[in-house]
């Protein structure tokens, strides 16, 4: 689900952002998991002018990657690539010991390599919707924009008053001071 939102150049987040509004070189997202509590996170380095629009467009990735099923082409895409790309978790030392290390950390079993082929391959639609359903939650959202103010705050503000965000707006200096806000 994270990879087909935003975790590669063929991702929902990157083709939108870049490819058919242009509003920057990249985007992306994807989870960072801990041990304790994981977030999903997405965005992308785009133009001061398009920032409202950019935040629009990401949300909206976000609320049709719920709202309906991945495609075909999408899953036909991801499934194989995870499952290609698996071994360079363990084409160097460093990356064997990377990869017992994020086992160890997030309490997976030594064997959990053993059954990721078989279990990527039953990956279906649903699985991936259920996963979104689960995880992705735009409700929840919370930005961090960091630009030239006079250039971003009236648009991230116009975002608030028509309640395409909720929460309040809070403005910190370079020194990372509260300065303002809503």
């Amino acid at each position: 689900m994270a990879t087909i939102l935003g975790g590669g150049f063929s991702s929902r987040i990157n083709m939108n952002i870049r490819e058919d509004k242009g509003y920057a070189y990249g985007a992306r997202g994807g989870c960072r998991y801990n041990r304790y509590g994981s977030m999903l996170v997405a965005g992308g380095s785009v133009k001061s002018d398009v920032t409202k629009e950019s935040i629009q467009e990401i949300l909206k990735e976000l609320h049709a990657i719920r709202d309906a099923d991945v495609t075909d082409e999408e899953l036909g895409r991801e499934n194989p690539g995870a499952i290609l790309a698996l071994p360079a978790q363990f084409a160097t030392g460093r990356a064997v010991q990377s990869t017992d290390q994020n086992l160890l950390y997030h309490g997976l079993p030594l064997g959990y390599y053993d059954t990721f082929v078989r279990n990527v391959q039953g990956l279906t639609k649903a699985a991936v919707r259920k996963a979104a359903l689960g995880h992705v939650k735009p409700a929840d959202v919370r930005l961090l924009v960091v630009g030239d103010g006079r250039a971003v705050l009236p648009r991230l503000r116009e975002l608030l008053d028509a309640k395409e965000l909720v929460g309040e707006l809070v403005v910190l200096d370079a020194d990372g001071k509260a300065v303002g806000g809503r």
